[in-house]
């Protein structure tokens, strides 16, 4: 139950992650298109 909780967490933490990194690439293409 323990390895399975922190597996979960691990897999968050990993999902938080790139939808961060998605989400600050977007912005940077909104942020391109609307200076240039």
């Amino acid at each position: 139950m323990h390895i399975q909780l922190e597996s979960s967490i691990f897999i968050l933490g990993a999902f938080l992650f790139f939808l961060g990194l998605l989400l600050s690439y977007l912005y940077g293409k909104v942020a391109v298109l609307v200076l240039f």
